[in-house]
């Protein structure tokens, strides 16, 4: 809980604490329930860090706070400060390109027009 007190003074309220402190109950009850079980800060490996099962926002606040805990090992402190890259299948791919100003007056007028078509459907029906 240490490491969840250093690493909570940036929150700003205490439902910020109070999720952060049920992420890492989570953490607690899948080191529990891992085989051979983590009872420690100790026991935290980079291997079980990497087949645990927690989201990207899980594992990025966890990480935060498992490398400011006592007794964890230097070689899963490191691993957790070193910055993630994107996934394999996103590399290299080009990012995705915004419509052009004519191309979003184009589609919110096909759009307006769509909409007001309905609207004379539904005032001719009434």
């Amino acid at each position: 809980m240490a490491g969840l007190a250093a690493q909570g003074r940036g929150w700003s309220s205490e439902d910020a604490f109070g999720t952060n402190a049920s992420t890492l109950r989570l953490l607690f009850r899948d080191a529990a329930a891992a085989e051979p079980p983590v009872a420690a800060t100790g026991q935290i490996t980079v291997e079980w860090w990497k087949q645990w099962a927690g989201d990207v926002h899980v594992r990025r606040i966890l990480a935060a706070v498992v490398r400011r805990a006592l007794g964890v090992p230097e070689a899963t402190r490191v691993f957790l400060e070193t910055p993630r890259r994107r996934p394999p299948a996103r590399r290299g791919q080009p990012r995705k390109q915004a419509h052009t100003r004519e191309e979003l007056h184009r589609i919110r007028g096909a759009a307006a027009a769509t909409v007001r078509a309905g609207r004379l459907r539904i005032a001719a029906n009434t």
